[in-house]
C-alpha cells in the first residue's frame, strides 16, 4: 500500500525519499506533484541506473520528468553506446538504410528551393546540416546548387561513416 508524505500519496518508501528531494515542479514551481510512478526498464535492464528511475508528474502544468536526475554525461553515454547500438531496439542498419535514393528528399528541396528565392548561390557555397539524418538533404543540395562545399554534424557515431560513403563525403 502507499505512504503518505506532507498530504500527498507516495506509492512506496522508496518514493518518499524523493519526496524530500524534489518538492516543487522544475517548470512551474508548483508543489502539486504525483510521484512514484516506477519507470520500466525493459530495454536496458544492466543499466543500474535506469532501474533506479522513477516518473513523477505535476499536476498543474502536466509537466513529467524522471528521478533521481540522470547527469547530463550520463545521458550523452547512453544515446552514443547504448541506444543505438546492435541488438537494441532502436538500432537502425544504416547501410540499408542510407543507399542513394532513386527520388529527392521533397522536405528538403522544398526548403532548399525556398532559400534560393532569396540567396544567389555560387559555387563552392557553404551547405551546413545539422543532424543530416539520412542525408537527403545533401543529395539535394548536389542536384540544385552549383558545386556546393558540403558539411554535416552528426553527433550518432554510427551514422556518420554511412554519411560519409553515401553521400561521397569526406
Amino acid at each position: 500500500m502507499g505512504v503518505e508524505v506532507h498530504g500527498k500519496f507516495a506509492a512506496d518508501e522508496e518514493t518518499v525519499l524523493m519526496y524530500d528531494a524534489t518538492t516543487f515542479c522544475p517548470v512551474c514551481g508548483s508543489v502539486d506533484l504525483v510521484f512514484g510512478f516506477k519507470y520500466t526498464n525493459q530495454y536496458w535492464p544492466h543499466l543500474e541506473y535506469l532501474n533506479k528511475l522513477h516518473i513523477n508528474a505535476c499536476s498543474s502544468c502536466g509537466f513529467g520528468y524522471s528521478w533521481p536526475e540522470i547527469p547530463d554525461q550520463v545521458v550523452n553515454e547512453f544515446y552514443r553506446l547504448e541506444y543505438r547500438k546492435f541488438g537494441s531496439p532502436f538500432y537502425i542498419d544504416y547501410d540499408s538504410l542510407l543507399a542513394k535514393p532513386l527520388q529527392l528528399d521533397k522536405r528538403a528541396l522544398a526548403q532548399i528551393l525556398l532559400a534560393k528565392q532569396y540567396v544567389d548561390f555560387k559555387d563552392g557555397d557553404l551547405f551546413l546540416e545539422i543532424g543530416p539524418g539520412g542525408g537527403g538533404a545533401f543529395n539535394v543540395a548536389e542536384e540544385v546548387l552549383p558545386s556546393p562545399k558540403i558539411i554535416g554534424i552528426e553527433l550518432n557515431e554510427g551514422l556518420a561513416p554511412h554519411l560519409r560513403e553515401f553521400t561521397e563525403l569526406k
